[in-house]
């Protein structure tokens, strides 16, 4: 498959499902795409953006921790 429309139909998918709240069934029914598909890139998306969550995380404990040395340094 396409990667574009992969990312556009992974993309879509997780809208219809975690905003709009339709069900697995009415998503591969609207796309003409397989229930199974559906659930793929579902978890396709939970999966990337678990993966995104943590990069974030480290990055704001990173500079949570440069801050703390700042203000360390600046006033002591």
């Amino acid at each position: 498959m396409n990667q574009g429309l992969h990312y556009y139909l992974k993309r879509r998918v997780f809208k219809l499902s975690r905003i709009d709240n339709r069900s697995t069934k009415e998503i591969s029914q609207q796309l003409n795409i397989s229930e199974k598909a559906v659930e793929y890139h579902i978890t396709q998306s939970l999966k990337s953006m678990r993966f995104s969550s943590k990069g974030i995380l480290l990055l704001l404990t990173f500079l949570f921790f440069q801050i703390l040395n700042f203000f360390h340094f600046s006033l002591g």
